[in-house]
């Protein structure tokens, strides 16, 4: 994968910041990484949970073309997990309204724990290529032991 912000490097680090406020069973969340994302998380069982967000990706990115109106991502899926662990597959649905939509795909699987996250991913559906990622995460304050 180019790196999109013009590089040559195929590995690419990105900073992340989110802001997550809920009772374990339901949650809001608002994140900063590839873009600004505001989402929402439903336990429905134990271990069982739906998530889904709206992704405003940045525009300062080589290649990225707003002339046609605002690029958006919408995402949806499910967590499974329990015990320090969990599953998420989901679908993302992107594009630019009155323009025309692609679908992607993301599975990841993760461990955590009260304080920390590390997570390996995989996205694809853009053009038949993988995207691999690897994330780690220190938890600031009091979060629950949810998926």
């Amino acid at each position: 994968m180019a790196n999109p912000f013009g590089g040559q490097q195929p590995v690419l680090a990105l900073p992340y910041l989110a802001f997550a406020q809920g009772d374990g069973r339901s949650e809001w969340n608002f994140s900063v990484q590839w873009g600004l994302r505001l989402g929402a998380k439903l336990g429905l069982a134990p271990g069982l949970a739906l998530d889904g967000g709206l992704t405003l990706p940045p525009a300062f990115v080589e290649g990225a073309d707003w002339s046609r109106g605002v690029p958006l991502v919408l995402d949806g899926g499910v967590i499974l997990g329990e015990r320090g662990a969990y599953l998420s597959p989901r679908l993302h649905l992107v594009g630019v309204p009155g323009s025309g939509w692609g679908l992607a795909y993301q599975v990841s699987a993760g461990l955590y724990g009260r304080e920390w996250a590390a997570e390996l991913g995989v996205l694809g559906g853009f053009g038949g290529g993988l995207v691999f990622s690897l994330s780690a995460a220190w938890r600031f304050g009091t979060s629950p032991l949810a998926p």
